[in-house]
């Protein structure tokens, strides 16, 4: 039995001249930052030499775009499971997997 784990601090600054019209949505300039952390914690179990389970968690963080200053990082968690496993004595692999993920505070254009 494997564990793997992982953490990541991110300084993201966002520093954005605007050079288009001024509105009150569209200064001239605009600067945000965040400090996330984000990890993973998985586990591999190797049933036989040429094969193996696992599982994962695992968090993520992405930063808006320069056009939607007033929103903060978008969010996301994913779990996944699976199975990688030799095959033809060692010529061939494949890997097997389920996962979920979850994407919190992204932002999209409205369709109106």
């Amino acid at each position: 039995l494997s564990l793997l784990t992982g953490l990541r601090y991110d300084a993201i600054d966002l520093d954005v001249t605007n050079h288009r019209t001024l509105t009150a949505t569209n200064p001239r300039h605009f600067k945000r930052s965040w400090e996330p952390v984000t990890g993973r914690v998985g586990l591999t179990y190797q049933f036989i030499p040429s094969a193996n389970i696992y599982v994962q968690y695992s968090t993520a963080v992405e930063q808006p775009n320069t056009t939607t200053q007033v929103f903060d990082v978008s969010t996301g968690k994913q779990w996944e499971i699976g199975s990688k496993f030799d095959y033809l004595q060692g010529r061939g692999s494949a890997t097997v997997a389920a996962y979920k993920i979850e994407r919190k505070d992204f932002a999209v254009t409205d369709p109106l």
